[in-house]
């Protein structure tokens, strides 16, 4: 079942990348992040007055806690990354997420990984840093050029901060576990785009100044699109975490780019780079093995 859910949340994950392309190209990130928890928590209202308040017990408040640092943490070093470096070294570095993740269930004291649950998590990750990967030519593939992004973490301040957002976004990680096996989904969702508010708009505000407002005056609408699918992957993947083991719920929504690549090749007549065709094997190939554990 936590498949089901994990899979759906990537592909909300993905039309919200899709129309964030489409209807958000001038807009800035801080705006952005800003309105993807504004939605988030506005959206979580009908359903938290239909199912109400569940017992909060100890591991929400901690896991709530440590959101509070998480969330205007990552945001900044995303914003950094983004703006500091170019995206094909960059983004490969988010690869490294889902086994950080899996790696910290050593440390938080989760269900224990078989070989097999590796395989099928190692797969995710080759595939993702081969599908992020750029090359001049497309139909090659160089140790050089295939390396070259893990490199550059150590070669560029925009590198380093996408390493930190990867290490950021596993932790986060298991602390939404936390937050989910101490409260429910929904209520998790809410609150989670309560602490996104008040800590990113806060940065939002400072970054964008008088700015702000009217980057949500111009783009509501566009804003209004991506903020449902925002909500709809949150809210897929904390369902996901409350029956699901963390490590295999993330890896799993950081696949999305399988769906987005498919929506270029077939939508927008994309063509495939022999990296991005490994990628999208292997990656595929790790999906169908964590769906059939």
């Amino acid at each position: 079942m936590w498949f089901l859910y994990s899979i759906s949340s990537a592909f909300a994950e993905t039309v919200k990348d899709i129309l964030s392309k489409k209807y958000l190209k001038n807009i800035d990130e801080y705006s952005l992040a800003a309105a993807f928890h504004v939605w988030t928590l506005l959206f979580s209202i009908p359903l938290l007055v239909r199912f109400g308040i569940p017992v909060l017990k100890t591991e929400f408040w901690i896991g709530s806690f440590l959101f509070l640092f998480i969330t205007p943490t990552w945001t900044i070093l995303y914003a950094k990354a983004i703006k500091g470096a170019e995206l094909s070294k960059v983004l490969p570095i988010m690869a490294l997420n889902p086994v950080m993740t899996a790696l910290l269930t050593f440390v938080v004291g989760g269900d224990q990984l078989t070989f097999y649950d590796w395989a099928g998590i190692l797969f995710i990750c080759f595939g993702m840093y081969s599908m992020y990967i750029k090359v001049k030519d497309k139909n090659s593939l160089s140790l050089k050029s295939f390396f070259q992004p893990i490199q550059s973490i150590w070669e560029s301040n925009g590198s380093k901060a996408m390493f930190g957002v990867a290490l950021l976004w596993s932790i986060g990680a298991h602390v939404s576990k936390l937050r989910v096996d101490g409260s429910s989904p929904v209520f998790s969702t809410f609150t989670g785009g309560l602490i996104g508010v008040s800590t990113t708009w806060i940065i939002a505000l400072y970054m964008r100044k008088k700015g702000l407002f009217q980057s949500f005056r111009t783009h509501y609408i566009g804003l209004f699109g991506v903020g449902l699918f925002y909500y709809l992957a949150t809210l897929l993947s904390s369902i996901a975490l409350s029956v699901g083991n963390a490590a295999f719920v993330f890896s799993v929504k950081r696949s999305s780019i399988l769906f987005g690549s498919l929506y270029g090749f077939l939508r927008l007549k994309e063509s495939f780079s022999l990296a991005k065709l490994i990628g999208l094997v292997f990656l595929t190939l790790g999906i169908v093995m964590l769906a059939m554990l």
